[in-house]
């Protein structure tokens, strides 16, 4: 499962409404179910991804969100990308992160 992190708060400006329109039509691009919920007593929205191809996933959320011409920004500075694995296969990784100095982990193999 993937799942996207977002914190209007580092964006007081995006458009969430719209983030969130690029998450669901990445997740159709790249077949995966996606489930979005309100944190428990903030603005925090997160974004879960189940899918059977999570290096698709990533590469088309990375096509068509992170790098879109209009919210990419505002995306790139406000989320927080982790994969976790149900099965406990591997351990949760970090594929991005708001902050650039916090280091990234790669996919897990396969």
């Amino acid at each position: 499962m993937l799942t996207i992190r977002i914190e209007p708060r580092l964006a007081p400006d995006a458009d969430l409404a719209a983030l969130l329109d690029l998450f669901c039509a990445a997740a159709v691009i790249a077949d995966a179910e996606p489930s979005i919920h309100v944190g428990n007593g903030d603005d925090t929205v997160c974004c879960d991804f189940r899918t059977l191809d999570v290096g698709r996933l990533w590469e088309v959320l990375q096509a068509q969100v992170l790098d879109d011409e209009r919210l990419g920004e505002d995306i790139a500075r406000s989320t927080v990308v982790t994969l976790v694995d149900p099965a406990g296969e591997y351990q949760p990784r970090l594929l991005h992160h708001y902050d650039p100095h916090v280091r990234l982990d790669a996919l897990p193999p396969g």
